[in-house]
C-alpha cells in the first residue's frame, strides 16, 4: 500500500478515536457534516480531519466542467479514501474557497430556512413523516427520533457486531439499543438544526451528548457516524428543496431544438421544419458523473432514439450499477435502427402507432384483446423483455417474455386536455415496475397518473403518496 494512502488511513483512525472523547469534538464534527450532508460518513470524517471549515466540496472536474470555476493554482486537495476494493485508493475534492470564478461561473446552491419558509416546510415535514408540532425545532427532533427507531430496526444486527472493545460492552443488548438511539437522535437533531441555522450550540450541553461517550472505538464511531449521516441526509434533502433534482442539468446552445408545423384549414400538415436538439453534451455528463447519477437512481428511463453513443453509455452504466432500464420513443424511425438495444431494456413503452412501425404492421382497428395477443407474439419473436403499448381512450396492453400479457382499461374521466397524458402514464408504469409491481399493476398506476393529468389544463401530475399508488412504502423511500 502506498505510504500516502496509509498516512490518510491512519489520519481517519486517529480522528475517529478523538471524535467522541469530548462532546465538543463531536459537535464540531456535526457542524462540518451538516454542511456536507451529501457525503458519506467516511468522506465527512476525512474532510473534517483536513478542512473542518469546508462548506461545499467537489471534484476538480466538477468545479471545472459543471460549475465553470477553476481550482486555484497551489490549492491542496482534500484526500478521500475509496475503500470499495481490496486496495484502498485516494481521490481528491476541493472546497469552494479553493476555486475562482470565470465568466458564467455557477455558485454552489446554499439553501437557507428563512422565517417565511418555516410554516410551509413544517407542513411538508408533517406530510412526509407524519409528525407534527407547533415548534419546528421540536418537530425536527421528533422526526429524527422516528428515523433512528427505523434505522435501528433495519441495522441493529450490524450495530451490535461492533460493540467489542468499546464502552458499549458495559451494557446488555437493551442498554446498547438505548445508548445508540440516544446518541444518534441527539446527533441527527443537532446536525439538522445546525444546517437550518437554528444555532443549536446554545441549546445543548455535555449531558445531552452523554451517550456518545460509549462509542469509544473507531468501529463504534463509524456505526454511529454512518447512522447520523444517512438519517440527517434524509431530512436535509427534503428541506433543501421539495422538487426534482436539477444538479445534472446542462445549458447548451440548441438544447431544446426547433419544431414548427403549419396546418391548413382542414387540419392537415401543410409544411414543417425541425431541428433536433443537440444532446451530445450528455456524453460528457455521463462520462464524468454517470457513476454517481446511476448509483443513486432506483431505475432509468431513456429515449431509445438518442445518439447511439449516449445509449451505449446508459446501458453500460445501468449494467454496472444493476439498474433497470425503461425505454420510450421520441422518433420511431430512428428507434427502428436500435432494435438490438431493445433487447437490453426491461420494458419499452410506446403507443399503438409506434408499435405498428416497430413491427411493420397496421394495428388500426384492433381491439385491446386482439392487440394483447399480437403483442405477446411479437415480443417473443423479437426477444424484447417487456412492452407496454398505449391505445388512447381504450387504455393500454402489455406483454413480456415471462408470459405475462393483458389489457388495462383507461379510467373514465371528463377529459379537458390530453397534454402530458403519455408522459404521466409512462412515469406511473415505470414507478410500478421499479418498485416490484407486475406489468398489470404498473399499467394501472400509469392509468391513474394519466387520468389525473387530463382532467385539468395544467398538464402537471399531482403529488400522490406511495400507498395511494398501491406501493407499500413511506414517502421518504420514494425520493
Amino acid at each position: 500500500m502506498p505510504n500516502k494512502t496509509q498516512e490518510y488511513l491512519n489520519l481517519a483512525q486517529q480522528t475517529a478515536k478523538e471524535l467522541t472523547r469530548y462532546w465538543e469534538n463531536w459537535t464540531d464534527y456535526l457542524t462540518t457534516a451538516s454542511r456536507l450532508y451529501k457525503y458519506s460518513y467516511a468522506d465527512q470524517l476525512m474532510i473534517y480531519a483536513q478542512r473542518p471549515d469546508a462548506t461545499a466540496c467537489a471534484s476538480f472536474d466538477l468545479w471545472n466542467n459543471r460549475m465553470n470555476r477553476y481550482v486555484r493554482h497551489g490549492s491542496k486537495g482534500i484526500a478521500l479514501l475509496d475503500q470499495s476494493s481490496s486496495v484502498p485508493r485516494l481521490h481528491y475534492v476541493f472546497d469552494v474557497s479553493d476555486t475562482g470564478v470565470r465568466r458564467n461561473s455557477r455558485d454552489p446552491e446554499v439553501w437557507q430556512l428563512g422565517p417565511d419558509l418555516v410554516q410551509p416546510v413544517s407542513e411538508m415535514l408533517a406530510r412526509e413523516y407524519g409528525v407534527r408540532h407547533e415548534r419546528i425545532t421540536q418537530q425536527i427532533a421528533d422526526i429524527c427520533g422516528k428515523l433512528v427507531d427505523s434505522y435501528w430496526d433495519n441495522n441493529s444486527g450490524d450495530i451490535l457486531d461492533i460493540v467489542d472493545g468499546s464502552f458499549l460492552m458495559d451494557y446488555d443488548e437493551a442498554g446498547q439499543e438505548f445508548q445508540f438511539k440516544s446518541a444518534a437522535a441527539i446527533s441527527i437533531t443537532y446536525a439538522v438544526l445546525e444546517r437550518c441555522g437554528f444555532e443549536p450550540e446554545g441549546h445543548f450541553d455535555r449531558d445531552d451528548f452523554q451517550a456518545i461517550f460509549s462509542f469509544s472505538t473507531p468501529a463504534a464511531v463509524y456505526a454511529l457516524g454512518t447512522a447520523v449521516s444517512e438519517c440527517s441526509r434524509d431530512v436535509l434533502r427534503k428541506l433543501r428543496a421539495h422538487k426534482v433534482n436539477t444538479d445534472y442539468i446542462r445549458t447548451t446552445p440548441n438544447g431544446l431544438g426547433t419544431w414548427l408545423a403549419v396546418f391548413d384549414n382542414s387540419g392537415d400538415v401543410a409544411a414543417s421544419i425541425s431541428n433536433r436538439p443537440d444532446m451530445l453534451p450528455l456524453i460528457d455528463t455521463l462520462d464524468t458523473q454517470g457513476d454517481e447519477m446511476f448509483a443513486s437512481a432506483d431505475s432509468v428511463i431513456v429515449e431509445i432514439d438518442l445518439d447511439k453513443e449516449i445509449i451505449k453509455r446508459v446501458f453500460r452504466l445501468a449494467q454496472k450499477h444493476g439498474k433497470k432500464v425503461y425505454a420510450v420513443v421520441g422518433n420511431m424511425s430512428v428507434a427502428l435502427e436500435r432494435r438490438d438495444f431493445l433487447k437490453s431494456t426491461d420494458c419499452l413503452v410506446c403507443n399503438v402507432q409506434e408499435a405498428g412501425l416497430l413491427f411493420c404492421e397496421d394495428y388500426s382497428g384492433k381491439t385491446p384483446v386482439e392487440m394483447a395477443d399480437i403483442l405477446a407474439d411479437k415480443t417473443q419473436a423479437a426477444q424484447i423483455p417487456g412492452m407496454i403499448v398505449t391505445m388512447g381512450g381504450e387504455g393500454a396492453v402489455y406483454a413480456g417474455l415471462t408470459g405475462e400479457k393483458g389489457w388495462c382499461p383507461a379510467r373514465k374521466v371528463d377529459v379537458v386536455d390530453t397534454t402530458g397524458a403519455g408522459d404521466s402514464f409512462c412515469a406511473g408504469a415505470a414507478i410500478g415496475l421499479t418498485y416490484g409491481k407486475g406489468m398489470k399493476q404498473a399499467c394501472q398506476i400509469g392509468a391513474m397518473l394519466a387520468s389525473s393529468v387530463i382532467v385539468t389544463t395544467e398538464a402537471v401530475c399531482p403529488r400522490f403518496l406511495p400507498r395511494e399508488l398501491g406501493l407499500d412504502m413511506d414517502p421518504v423511500e420514494c425520493l
